[in-house]
């Protein structure tokens, strides 16, 4: 179990994102760094218009290999992050979205996980 620390005011300033990491993944393995380029623009402008406690995010992506393990998301300075996989590509039983992700150009031996994350600002 884990567990960041909570603030101790009681105004939270939460804010949600949908990374659309599906999308993400449809797009493949060639595409998959552009996409996180946008997506770390977009939290940042978000951080700074809204300056949140915390920030919920919805369909996060991870992509792993055999040398290395990349987050669709790439957080703003000063939060901490806690990924939590719903499913991943070797154990979810969906043909159909498995060949998908196969002929988007993912090889088989990539790991993929869709879930949900959270980033709590550091104190």
């Amino acid at each position: 179990m884990w567990a960041f620390p909570v603030p101790t005011r009681l105004n939270l300033r939460l804010a949600t994102f949908n990374v659309g990491g599906v999308d993400a993944l449809r797009k493949g393995p060639d595409r998959i760094t552009t996409v996180r380029d946008a997506l770390t623009r977009d939290l940042q402008r978000m951080s700074e218009d809204c300056d949140p406690d915390v920030i919920a995010l919805q369909e996060v992506v991870r992509v792993t290999d055999a040398h290395t393990t990349l987050d669709i998301v790439c957080l703003p300075e000063g939060y901490d992050y806690k990924f939590v996989e719903a499913f991943n590509s070797h154990d979810y039983q969906a043909p159909g979205r498995k060949q998908k992700y196969r002929d988007a150009g993912w090889k088989p031996e990539v790991r993929l996980q869709q879930g949900m994350a959270f980033a709590v600002k550091r104190q």
